[in-house]
This record gives C-alpha cells, structure tokens and sequence, in this order.
C-alpha cells in the first residue's frame, strides 16, 4: 500500500511539473507556490512535532515562500516574457516547487528509528 501511494505522489508531481512546464504563466506558478504551501501548512500543524518545531517550521516555510514569490516576480517573470530565455525560466519555475517539500522532508519529519541493540 505505501508504495503505490509514494508512486501516485510521484505520477501527480511529474504531472503537475509537465502542466506549469507546458502552459504555465508567472501567476500560475504562484498560484502553485501557494497551494504547495497551504498544503505543507496543514501537514506542519497536524503532524506529532513540539509547539516550537511546529512554529519555526511554519516561520521558514512562509520565508520560503516569500522567496519563491519575489524570485517569480523578479526573475521569472522576465525569463518567461523574453522568447529566448523563456524555457530557462519555466525550468527555474517548476524547480522552485520542490523547495519546501525538500525542507518539509528533511527538517519537519520526526524520524522513527529503532536503536535496539
């Protein structure tokens, strides 16, 4: 069962990542930004993690996503509009998605080890 959900996760994201990819304007890729992290929001807040870990995960995650909207308004935004440069910036856009997931993953899981010895 856990692998067809890691497998799904993994169908949905490549999808996801081709649709931006394919058609994606800077507002969609904010748009995307945004849901990405409403979604890691209510992971933070439900997870089993301390007050504080819940906190300061929520904290960086809003930094991240500040980032993410001021690099797509900056930088994107113009990659996008010039026709040379715009496939650079829909590259630079869909790798941007993975940011807070990858800081979710690494930092907010408690990890469940087993030290029997």
């Amino acid at each position: 069962m856990k692998k067809t959900n890691v497998f799904l996760k993994v169908v949905i994201c490549l999808l996801i990542c081709i649709v931006l990819y394919i058609g994606g304007s800077y507002p969609a890729y904010l748009l995307a930004y945004i849901f990405c992290f409403l979604i890691l929001f209510l992971k933070t807040v439900f997870s089993d993690a301390a007050v504080k870990q819940k906190i300061g995960g929520i904290m960086i995650l809003a930094v991240i996503l500040a980032a993410q909207i001021m690099i797509v308004v900056l930088v994107i935004r113009q990659l996008i509009e010039n026709a040379q440069t715009s496939q650079m910036g829909r590259l630079t856009g869909v790798g941007l998605i993975f940011i807070p997931f990858l800081f979710s993953n690494t930092f907010l899981c408690k990890q469940h080890t087993d030290n029997q010895q």
